[in-house]
């Protein structure tokens, strides 16, 4: 098994501060090495640690005072640092009631890195972690939403489904752009007769992303390339059937699918032209990079 995350903490760090920060993480759907969940009677500490960082990509290191009492610590420590050298991982600290000159006396390595702080809690840690580490779990609320409801259409496809990627998450955005909500309408009217997701589930899907803008630049790109596939290929405007066809696999590319589930190959290797073509046109005018 492949983790997200090694957690390295103290003991007595266990009930403040890392357990429930776990917790948060695991509630989005991250993988966490986590001694209290991973370890069992009889299990070699030495080992099951070691195992632990060899098969994380990321360490997370909680830095307070106890930590910094520790020697411990240091095998850990040294082992991500060694990991992060080889370009295999990244150390992301947390200030635990600390300052830098307590950091600084311990490691100058640790005291260099950008860290966070505890004081922010526990919810904003989490988030801060996860668009470090795994963006994709706080983006694309829209685009899974619609992934979900095309692999419920067939039947065969429903155990591909990540259930915790589909999570509906949390509203991040109390407001958005009159120029986001205007062409929100929009794209809603394009895919009126494809899609059973009203202009108010769409926005408040872009709400619940961090970066919304992203989302935003790739469902223009999918209505772009929708209308011009329909166009180019004179599909008529009542075949709903194919028209669905056509949405459901434009989201699945969308995600990184790139076999077809419901167009024949020749016509998704055009679709897919045309999505990669419409992806680097618009790009270029520098509206948004993502």
């Amino acid at each position: 098994m492949e983790w997200d995350l090694f957690v390295s903490h103290a003991s007595e760090d266990k009930e403040d501060i890392v357990k429930p920060l776990v917790e948060e993480l695991e509630s989005y759907g991250l993988k966490v090495w986590y001694d209290e969940f991973e370890l069992k009677i009889g299990d070699s500490l030495s080992e099951s640690i070691d195992k632990g960082i060899i098969h994380s990509k990321n360490g997370l290191i909680i830095i307070s005072k106890s930590f910094l009492n520790k020697n411990w610590t240091d095998y850990e420590l040294k082992s991500f640092i060694m990991k992060e050298t080889e370009q295999c991982g990244n150390i992301l600290p947390i200030w635990h009631n600390v300052t830098k000159a307590d950091v600084m006396n311990r490691s100058l390595f640790l005291a260099d890195k950008f860290a966070l702080s505890s004081d922010i809690g526990i919810e904003l840690l989490a988030i801060k972690i996860l668009q470090k580490i795994r963006p994709d779990i706080l983006s694309s609320y829209a685009l899974k939403r619609a992934f979900k409801k095309a692999c419920t259409e067939e039947q065969s496809e429903i155990k591909e489904i990540n259930i915790k990627d589909l999570d509906d998450g949390k509203i991040v955005h109390k407001s958005l752009s009159n120029y986001i909500l205007a062409s929100s309408f929009l794209i809603s009217q394009i895919f009126s007769d494809v899609w059973n997701l009203d202009f108010k589930d769409f926005i408040e899907n872009l709400a619940k992303d961090w970066d919304y803008n992203r989302e935003f630049f790739i469902w223009n790109v999918i209505a772009n390339s929708y209308l011009m596939f329909i166009r180019n290929n004179k599909i008529p405007f009542d075949d709903i059937k194919k028209k669905k066809n056509i949405f459901n696999d434009l989201v699945r590319l969308s995600l990184g699918d790139t076999e077809p589930n419901y167009l024949d190959k020749d016509e998704y290797n055009v679709l897919m032209q045309i999505y990669m073509a419409n992806y680097d046109y618009i790009k270029q005018f520098n509206l948004y990079h993502p």
